[in-house]
C-alpha cells in the first residue's frame, strides 16, 4: 500500500515542470518514501522477531514482567518503534498527502469564493 502512494506520488510529481524547484517538485515524494519506512519499521520488527533473526528480550515490544498490553508497559524499543516511528509516519504520510494534492491552495480559493459569495474583501 505504502509503496503504492510512493509511486502514485511519484508519477503525479514527474509531470510536473522542474521550474518550480526540487524541493517544491519532489518534497512530498520525499515525505511520502520516508514515511514508508516509517510506518513500516514495526511490522518488519515483528517479522524479524517472528523467524528468530531478532530475538527476544531486544525485540521486545513491551517490558518482561509487565503482561498487560498497555501503552504503559512499552519498552524503550516500544515507544520508539510504535510511538515515535509509526505516528512520525503517519504525520508525514498526511502531509505528504495534502502537500500533493495542492490542499492549502484550495483551501484559500474556497475561502475566497466563500468571501466573494457574501460581499466580503
Amino acid at each position: 500500500m505504502m509503496l503504492g502512494l510512493s509511486i502514485y506520488v511519484y508519477e503525479h510529481r514527474r509531470k510536473l515542470p522542474d521550474t518550480m524547484g526540487k524541493w517544491k517538485k519532489w518534497g512530498p515524494f520525499v515525505l511520502m518514501v520516508i514515511a514508508s519506512i516509517l510506518v513500516n519499521l514495526d511490522p518488519l520488527r515483528h517479522v524479524l522477531q517472528d523467524l528468530e533473526i531478532w530475538e527476544s528480550p531486544g525485540s521486545s515490544e513491551y517490558r518482561q514482567k509487565c503482561h498487560i498490553e498497555k501503552f504503559r508497559c512499552l519498552s524503550p524499543l516500544g515507544w520508539w518503534m510504535t510511538v515515535v516511528m509509526t505516528y512520525t509516519g503517519f504525520t508525514l504520510l498526511l502531509v505528504a498527502a495534502f502537500w500533493n494534492a495542492n490542499i492549502m491552495d484550495k483551501c484559500s480559493a474556497i475561502k475566497t469564493q466563500w468571501n466573494a459569495l457574501r460581499g466580503k474583501k
